[in-house]
């Protein structure tokens, strides 16, 4: 079943008395970087034009480069340890280390084809792909050899779940590679309803779901606009968008979930969308940049990282929600007691119809699941909460910010 995804200018905002937190961290170069990948909250690499390769032990305080051996535009990094790691990119460029990026070793493809994405499924079998090839490889790439697509299309993204099962992404005319054999051979299928999208970024949480971000031309604003993809069934069927957006929005560059709720979209003139519910709303976070930005990376939900031209490295330790306590909006009247609260607290509001009641903590994070409430009188357990501050947040069904209120739990 399709998921529709509404992507628009007119994004719903929690309102914050202080700005988001991306940081910018000092890459040392001004290349434009493509990619980036964390082992840890701490160890990580980001790759980019030119062959630059960086890398950071602390999380980003400091990184240094690293000799990559080769000119050559460098589109995606990814290491399966701390110290095996591969780099794909243009001129069928595939480097690979065992030493965490010490030493470089070029191996060799097979293809002049500009390679955009791999995936390993262990230290000996993985997958490459880029233009109209797929390379595969069943000893660590020390030989890649090409498989058989019998199809012309433009591919930017594989991924395989165990040796023989995967799916490749055609990102042009949006068409599906599935093998149930390891490659040996491809079904391919036009994906529903996005055949004249061009599809970026893939981006799987498990093997049926996904995103992606398209940019196509419209018929109707006479421009090319840009949509945020979804689909439950491993790409066979891609969400639809419904509401198109204006001349003049950024494009997007770059989707990336750490869990099925929360994603972030990144794009040019400095964009940052985030989501935390699967896509149904998409929040504006400030970066404090312009600049052109191409990939994000979270190590978990609330620590991540975006690269960019430029050598543009931002770092957000909160998921890049704004700090600061959320402010209070009262359109409708509703009391909560006791407050401070150290067990239950009891809502009481003025709603007749039945509305949805959040608790978020300072950083606007949904703390635990939703109510809906149908009565004018709720009681909510507080008793397992940490002690500090947080704020009730009632929404009417089309989750409409109704009101917000401190709460104290001690």
């Amino acid at each position: 079943m399709r998921k529709i995804v509404i992507v628009s200018v007119f994004l719903l905002f929690i309102s914050f008395k202080a700005n988001a937190q991306w940081v910018a961290q000092t890459s040392g170069t001004n290349q434009s970087l493509n990619s980036t990948y964390f082992i840890s909250a701490t160890q990580g690499w980001a790759v980019g034009d030119n062959g630059t390769i960086l890398t950071t032990a602390n999380g980003g305080v400091t990184w240094s480069q690293q000799s990559s051996g080769t000119i050559q535009n460098l589109k995606y990094v990814c290491f399966i340890s701390s110290n095996l790691g591969w780099a794909v990119g243009d001129g069928g460029t595939i480097l690979e280390t065992n030493n965490s990026g010490s030493n470089w070793n070029m191996q060799t493809s097979g293809t002049l084809n500009d390679l955009s994405y791999f995936c390993f499924i262990s230290p000996s079998q993985g997958w490459a792909v880029g233009g109209n090839v797929i390379l595969t490889t069943k000893n660590g790439g020390s030989t890649w050899s090409l498989q058989y697509t019998g199809t012309k299309v433009y591919l930017n993204y594989v991924n395989f779940t165990t040796a023989t099962e995967g799916l490749v992404i055609d990102g042009e005319y949006g068409k599906t590679l599935t093998t149930t054999n390891g490659g040996n051979s491809w079904d391919v299928k036009y994906s529903s309803g996005v055949s004249t999208y061009g599809i970026n970024s893939p981006f799987f949480i498990s093997p049926s779901q996904g995103w992606a971000v398209a940019n196509y031309y419209s018929n109707i604003q006479m421009s090319y606009i840009e949509a945020i993809l979804n689909t439950s069934d491993s790409g066979n069927f891609w969400s639809e968008p419904f509401n198109y957006q204006p001349p003049g929005i950024p494009t997007f560059n770059s989707v990336y979930f750490f869990s099925p709720s929360q994603g972030w979209v990144v794009g040019s003139g400095g964009l940052i969308l985030s989501t935390a519910d699967s896509g149904k709303t998409w929040n504006t976070q400030s970066s404090g940049t312009n600049k052109e930005l191409g990939s994000t990376f979270f190590t978990s939900q609330s620590e991540g990282w975006i690269v960019g031209d430029s050598g543009t490295i931002l770092h957000t330790t909160n998921g890049g929600n704004p700090t600061g306590i959320p402010e209070i909006i009262d359109n409708i009247h509703f009391k909560i007691f006791p407050n401070p609260a150290s067990y239950t607290v009891t809502v009481k509001s003025s709603i007749t119809n039945p509305y949805n009641l959040q608790l978020l903590n300072l950083l606007g994070q949904v703390v635990c699941n939703p109510v809906i409430v149908t009565g004018q009188e709720f009681t909510l357990d507080v008793s397992g909460l940490p002690k500090g501050i947080y704020v009730i947040q009632l929404t009417d069904v089309q989750n409409n910010t109704a009101g917000r209120q401190k709460l104290v739990v001690q």
